[in-house]
């Protein structure tokens, strides 16, 4: 009888995790059935109140006027000509792998817009490609409307429509009249077929030969009055044809400064000059950079399009804020002790409740030891796949209501953390969170080697004190500790040249896509006769037993401690007083 019993409880244990799991997913529906049951006495206020919400919240594609309109927060909109906004691939990574999105880019403002109902995210790339030539083709008035069912009940009223329609012969309720099933099978198939097969990567872009014709004084006079307005001061920060502003690094113009109201000492900190350039690359960051590259390039070649953080305009990383990601990664953690401990414990439990009374100590313990190394090699087995399948279907139908404020809450986290290096403007923006941030002019900023003492020794990292206020920075993704000091001087040494818009973008792996896009660059590689794909096509191996070990020989080796600072003789000729009235307006109060 009490092996009847363990048995039966064990086989209740096992059986209760699935059938929960299935009878939430069967009894949701009437669960939210009776949660409107309940609200159906302020069914009119309830209306009143998603009324206003969605129309707050509606954009539109506009064929009419060749207008797009993107709501914003706060019940703002932003609308202007279809032709101002670029169209991303965006990729998104999720715990059933990569996915895809379409995002739209405005030109001229850089606000994005991608989390909208119109741009799902997709498994296949093809299926974004063909909404967007689709979204082309209805906004395209000399072209018929896209044949897509959701607009054949107002095909007939689009003159161009009307017209296509009759000389083809069409039937006006194709869609309505459709058997899907066959449909699939036959017309569909070969829809699909074309759209996965099509060449996409030969298609020519019409618009891209027509920028930098008019300057934006003549185009503002041209745009619709009700179009989103187009600020000077972001043309002056982010104008690329054009050139840079007038507040961008250079090393042999460095202007005056004001003391620092306050020497730093620290003991351990090692103070680093500017403007003298030993052209090193860090080493171990080029390696991990080419692995980066190597592996998106195999994924996607068009990777740097979607969202790279680093290009030649700015360099992007985060701080080290969890938030969101940490309770994302814990779930999986949980669920692996619960799977591993709860199974170890049961079996205790089980074994102290039935066996223990009707076996000898011998028969228990070794009944304990074959059950709990059995049940540990199977935990090990089966905690992967249920864990995939418990972040794709347990967490994703436990969270699929609050899908949108996840999403958004995810976005504003990363914003929210986001720190840059500005090459175009000069200006170095440090996330603190909370929808704050530090903004300065680079040559504010003093950088120092930090020493960081752990258990395993000491090692390096590279941090940034603002001059004027002591606000320390040195927390964040681009400055990893380092084993070794040479490795945080290099990083030093390229950062600069990447801000110093009179020198070419250091030759980074995760810069190269962009070497084109910047002048000075792309005057570089064209006298030195550089391969503009030379990281992409690179064999990893062979580059760290020949080039790669003598860049790491070069950057132990050089003289770093002879290097001189450009911008010391600087400091001291002018009053804080009168250089507050030369900063940016976009830079934080000193």
């Amino acid at each position: 009888m009490d092996l009847i019993r363990m048995v039966v409880v064990l086989g209740s244990a096992i059986i209760w995790i699935p059938l929960s799991l299935y009878i939430l997913i069967k009894t949701m529906p009437w669960v939210m059935g009776a949660f409107a049951l309940l609200l159906r006495p302020f069914d009119k206020f309830l209306g009143k109140l998603l009324d206003r919400g969605l129309e707050a919240g509606e954009s539109y594609f506009s064929r009419e006027t060749g207008e797009v309109s993107f709501a914003m927060p706060g019940g703002k909109k932003l609308t202007a000509p279809f032709e101002e906004f670029d169209a991303y691939v965006e990729r998104v990574i999720e715990a059933g792998g990569i996915f895809y999105r379409l995002m739209f880019v405005h030109r001229y403002t850089a606000k994005q817009f991608s989390q909208t109902s119109l741009s799902r995210v997709e498994p296949s790339k093809e299926e974004v490609m063909a909404l967007w030539d689709m979204l082309q083709r209805y906004m395209d008035p000399s072209q018929p409307l896209p044949d897509v069912p959701r607009l054949e009940p107002f095909r007939h009223l689009d003159p161009v429509t009307a017209e296509h329609d009759q000389r083809v012969g069409r039937n006006p309720r194709f869609w309505r009249d459709l058997d899907l099933e066959a449909w699939k099978k036959g017309e569909g198939a070969e829809w699909l077929k074309r759209q996965v097969e099509y060449p996409w990567d030969k298609r020519r872009c019409k618009l891209t030969p027509q920028l930098g014709k008019i300057s934006m004084e003549e185009y503002r006079k041209l745009r619709p009055a009700e179009a989103w307005p187009i600020l000077v001061t972001w043309m002056t920060e982010q104008k690329q044809l054009s050139g840079v502003a007038d507040t961008a690094f250079r090393a042999t113009d460095i202007g005056p400064l004001p003391k620092s109201p306050k020497e730093r000492t620290r003991i351990g900190d090692e103070l680093q000059p500017y403007g003298a350039y030993a052209n090193l690359n860090p080493y171990h960051r080029t390696v991990e950079d080419i692995d980066t590259v190597l592996c998106s390039e195999r994924d996607d070649p068009e990777f740097y399009k979607e969202n790279w953080w680093w290009d030649h305009q700015r360099l992007r990383f985060l701080n080290e804020k969890l938030g969101l990601k940490a309770l994302i990664l814990i779930v999986p953690f949980i669920w692996a002790l619960l799977v591993l401990i709860g199974g170890l414990v049961l079996i205790s439990w089980s074994i102290g409740t039935f066996l223990i009374p009707i076996l000898p100590a011998t028969a228990v313990v070794l009944t304990l030891i074959i059950l709990g190394s059995a049940w540990i090699f199977f935990s090990f087995w089966i905690i992967p796949p249920t864990t995939n399948w418990l972040m794709i279907n347990g967490v994703g139908l436990i969270i699929k209501p609050f899908e949108k404020t996840l999403e958004k809450k995810l976005d504003e986290t990363l914003e929210d953390g986001c720190s840059e290096f500005n090459r175009v403007t000069g200006q170095v923006k440090f996330a603190l969170g909370k929808g704050r941030s530090f903004e300065a002019p680079f040559v504010e900023f003093d950088a120092y080697v930090e020493r960081v003492v752990q258990r395993g020794g000491i090692f390096y990292r590279l941090m940034f004190v603002h001059r004027y206020t002591q606000k320390q920075f040195n927390k964040t993704s681009l400055s990893n500790i380092e084993a070794e000091k040479t490795e945080v001087l290099a990083l030093w040494d390229m950062l600069q040249r990447y801000m110093d818009v009179t020198q070419p973008l250091p030759d980074m792996p995760r810069l190269e896509p962009f070497r084109h896009l910047d002048p000075v660059t792309a005057k570089y590689d064209q006298t030195t006769g550089r391969n503009p794909r030379y990281w992409r096509d690179l064999d990893l191996e062979d580059w760290q037993k020949g080039k790669g070990a003598e860049l790491l020989r070069s950057q132990r080796q050089h003289p770093w401690s002879r290097r001189q600072c450009k911008l010391t003789p600087q400091l001291g000729k002018v009053d804080m007083l009168t250089y507050r009235q030369q900063r940016p307006e976009t830079a934080s109060v000193v």
